[in-house]
Formats: C-alpha cells, structure tokens, sequence
C-alpha cells in the first residue's frame, strides 16, 4: 500500500516536529494539508486503522460507534470527559444524523472521510 506508507511517513515526520520544542507551525501546517488530501482523496485505498490514526493525527476526533441494530457509525462531534488519568474512566455524548449510521465499519469509515472531516 504505497499511498498508505506515505500517509504514515507523513503522519510521523508532523509528529517529531509537533514534539519539538520550537514548532515550525507553517511546516506542520504544510504537513497537515498533506495528510487531509491523501485521507479524502484516497480513504477507499486506506486501512480503517490508516484512517482513524491519520485524521487524529492532524487533531479531529473521529469516534467509531456501534447500536443494538447492528449498524456502525463514524463521529467526531460530541463531548467527552476529560481524564486526568492517562487511561482513566470517561464519559461520552456523541451527536450524529440518521446518515451516519451504515451497515459496515468500512462503509461509516468511508462515509465519515467523504464528508471532508
């Protein structure tokens, strides 16, 4: 998969300079914008871990859900707890439209990426 070895080369060049201490914004800007094009234009060639790791990767939220339906979706608009634990309890209120909700965890996955998040 050679679109996704380079969203994740993408992926980890921001990431190492996200974690400088002198952030060149306009350079992780640039890689951002990269990262966005290759997740909307190519989300169909990509792995579902691909897609959720490159778009928290330039910070959206992307939450997968799952109802007593048997149908997934892919959101990010909601609310959760903030914990002060790095792996403590959490809370969770997430809003989506009767759209969101498909079949399959790769049709919400292409669903959400189609949206341009």
């Amino acid at each position: 998969m050679i679109v996704e070895d380079e969203l994740r080369k993408l992926m980890k060049i921001r990431r190492e300079l996200i974690d400088k201490d002198q952030v060149d914004s306009k350079k992780a800007d640039a890689l951002m914008e990269q990262i966005l094009i290759i997740l909307n234009k190519s989300y169909s060639d990509l792995s579902v871990e691909a897609i959720l790791e490159g778009y928290t990767s330039v910070g959206a939220a992307p939450c997968l859900l799952y109802d007593d339906h048997g149908r997934f979706a892919v959101l990010s608009e909601g609310f959760q707890s903030v914990n002060v634990e790095e792996h403590g309890d959490f809370e969770g209120l997430w809003t989506g439209e009767k759209e969101d909700w498909k079949s399959t965890v790769r049709e919400a996955i292409n669903w959400y990426a189609s949206k341009g998040v």
